[in-house]
């Protein structure tokens, strides 16, 4: 019986050379072994990429209807290894869709406008996975701590445009995050989660120009208008709990407000962000607290994190199944802190999911991280 591992692909250009313009396909070639080392043969591989960019999706192009001009696009495509562990597929640029609508694909030219795509892959904690990974660490207890709860092996890297096609070997070493026992007595409620290490591998300063009527001035995610300096990162959400995170339809909810500008609805509060000094004081900038929010306008299963339960929600009945995450990458809309003026030094970024626990959950101990900033 095949078992399947999950690859999710992230290629980015950020300060790299090179563009992905021109570009019709994106040829992914490598291997796939185990912990120790041995070749992964005749395993399923699903292949999930998800891009960040400006205008992936124009309105009136392929049936698109207006939305956010920072919209990611995703792709998932399935590959099985030869004897050897070794695999090879193509991702054609036409075969990207918006990651929240998947009517809406992105066209040719779109590559043009390519600059992030996020890559990672997974594979089921089983016995083909665990017994290798086991007899290389050789811990008590391992063999147990690893099957039977949900948890999936990881791998991440970063492909740039200048090295597209290049081979790379997939090792499964690193567990993920696992999931409790839904036999446990008690409501199934969702645990929410910040991804922290999304967040700090993200991490980016970026200058930007904005209009006074700028959409994200007016939904007070920039101090003023004009040229301002802005901490970038991603927000993901992670569901490890036993239920699923049931938010609904946006329309009359009264958890949503409705952006005029934006024209779509927004969920208030779903995370927020803070930038603290070293002693874990709030930070004040050219005008008040550095202080902001996701502008979650569709929180929705995206990758499949631990346990098998498939995503059954969307845009229209909003919610979190367990072992899902909701991806948010840094490109989008307001998913920054405007850090325009502050003193070079050392800091401390605080994001929160679920501040004001309006969601039930089983346990709120865990919905805050800190990671270290530097503005230099």
């Amino acid at each position: 019986m095949e078992r399947l591992i999950l690859a999710t692909l992230l290629l980015s250009c950020g300060e790299r050379p090179g563009t992905f313009a021109g570009l019709s396909s994106i040829p992914l070639l490598g291997r796939a072994v185990y912990a120790d080392g041995r070749s992964a043969p005749a395993e399923t591989i699903e292949l999930s990429l998800l891009a960040d960019g400006a205008n992936l999706f124009p309105a009136g192009v392929n049936g698109c209807s207006p939305g956010d001009a920072h919209a990611q696009a995703l792709q998932t495509l399935s590959v099985i290894t030869a004897l050897d562990g070794s695999f090879s597929v193509t991702a054609p640029i036409t075969g990207f869709v918006r990651a929240t609508d998947d009517t809406c694909a992105m066209a040719a030219e779109a590559a043009a406008n390519l600059t992030r795509i996020e890559l990672r892959a997974q594979t089921e904690a089983d016995f083909g996975t665990c017994v290798p990974y086991c007899r290389k660490y050789r811990w008590n207890m391992c063999y147990g701590d690893c099957v039977g709860r949900g948890q999936k092996f990881i791998w991440t890297a970063t492909l740039s445009p200048t090295d597209v096609g290049a081979h790379r070997t997939i090792k499964f070493e690193s567990l993920g995050p696992p999931l409790p026992d839904a036999s446990a007595p008690g409501p199934a409620l969702p645990d929410l989660r910040v991804d922290a290490e999304a967040a700090r591998s993200s991490l980016e300063l970026t200058t930007e120009d904005f209009a006074a009527d700028d959409c994200v001035l007016q939904d007070g995610c920039i101090a003023a208008p004009g040229t301002r300096t802005l901490l970038r990162f991603d927000g993901d959400i992670e569901n490890l709990g036993a239920g699923d995170l049931q938010i609904g339809s946006p329309e009359n909810n009264p958890l949503f407000t409705y952006s005029a500008c934006h024209k779509h609805y927004h969920l208030e509060d779903i995370m927020t962000f803070e930038l603290l000094d070293q002693m874990g004081q709030p930070v004040f900038g050219d005008n008040d607290r550095v202080i902001g929010r996701k502008q979650g306008f569709c929180i929705q299963g995206m990758e499949r994190i631990a346990g098998k339960a498939p995503n059954i929600y969307d845009c229209d009945n909003q919610g979190l199944a367990a072992g899902w995450a909701d991806v948010y990458g840094a490109g989008l809309s307001c998913q920054w802190l405007d850090v325009t003026g502050l003193p070079t030094g050392d800091y401390l970024l605080r994001i929160t999911v679920n501040a004001g626990r309006q969601f039930p959950e089983s346990d709120f101990d865990n919905n805050s991280e800190q990671i270290p900033v530097s503005i230099r």
